[in-house]
């Protein structure tokens, strides 16, 4: 499995880059307009981050959330290395990159011909990137408790009633349309987490850490916007962390290491 992996990983990095998610075909400003003019064109109003061009070059971004007092060359971020990033880069090491600045100036070749900002983290290529680390941490915290818990019984005894008793009635309607599955085949992400827990005794900080993972996939899952502000993006960027780590933590508890 942990093959696999590795393999459907470097998939994605092959195939999900930056360009990808990318808005190319800039709308920008020139250093000698005046700020608040620029900040307030209707037909930048979408934007809360503009390049700023000398002549044909870019040479800094003009941020709505920053100082916006005279020329825009005075209330400009200049730029520098740190708003810059490839179109090739890989979105797995790319989106991490986005809880220090929430926008990224896109290289192709050596020329800025794009930006990457906030509200693009929502676009299809992140949420399939995020959606397969969250269903590989589900496929190897179900083969743990496989290992585990041989028995459904195994299984239900892990969990309080409420979650008990749905299970049963969801095994109870598939054994009347003649289909013998494991209970385990039928529980959702956060009843694993619980038997994760009482089978490998982890404490509340593991829960609500699973407990984040498990929100990481009802947002990619169900469509939700989860880069609407700083904070939701940061938040993505920690759950999508978290699953990592717990990508890797799961085997070492199946090896009884301490973790």
């Amino acid at each position: 499995m942990e093959r696999l992996f590795r393999t459907t990983m470097s998939g994605l990095e092959t195939g999900l880059r930056v360009a990808q998610i990318a808005t190319f075909n800039l709308d920008s400003c020139t250093e000698d307009q005046d700020a608040s003019v620029v900040l307030g064109s209707p037909a930048l109003s979408d934007f809360d981050q503009i390049p700023v061009r000398h002549k044909s070059r870019v040479i800094g971004v003009l941020e709505r959330n920053g100082t916006a007092k005279g020329s825009v060359r005075e209330s400009m971020r200049p730029l520098d290395d740190s708003l810059l990033v490839s179109s090739d880069e890989p979105l797995t090491r790319f989106v991490p990159l986005l809880k220090k600045h929430p926008y990224r100036l896109v290289l192709v070749g050596t020329e800025i011909k794009g930006i990457v900002t906030r509200s693009d983290i929502a676009k299809a290529p992140v949420r399939l990137l995020a959606f397969t680390l969250v269903s590989h941490l589900e496929m190897i915290m179900t083969d743990l408790i496989r290992k585990r818990c041989p028995d459904d019984q195994d299984v239900l005894r892990s969990l309080d009633e409420q979650r008990r008793k749905k299970l049963e009635s969801r095994l109870k309607r598939k054994r009347g349309q003649n289909l013998v599955l494991a209970v385990i085949e039928l529980a959702d992400l956060s009843d694993k987490r619980y038997v994760l827990s009482e089978i490998c005794g982890l404490g509340q900080k593991a829960l609500h850490e699973l407990k984040e993972i498990e929100e990481l996939r009802n947002a990619v899952a169900h469509a939700r916007d989860y880069a609407k502000t700083d904070d939701d993006l940061s938040a993505f960027i920690e759950r999508m962390s978290l699953t990592r780590n717990w990508i890797k933590r799961v085997p070492e508890l199946g090896a009884g290491k301490r973790t």
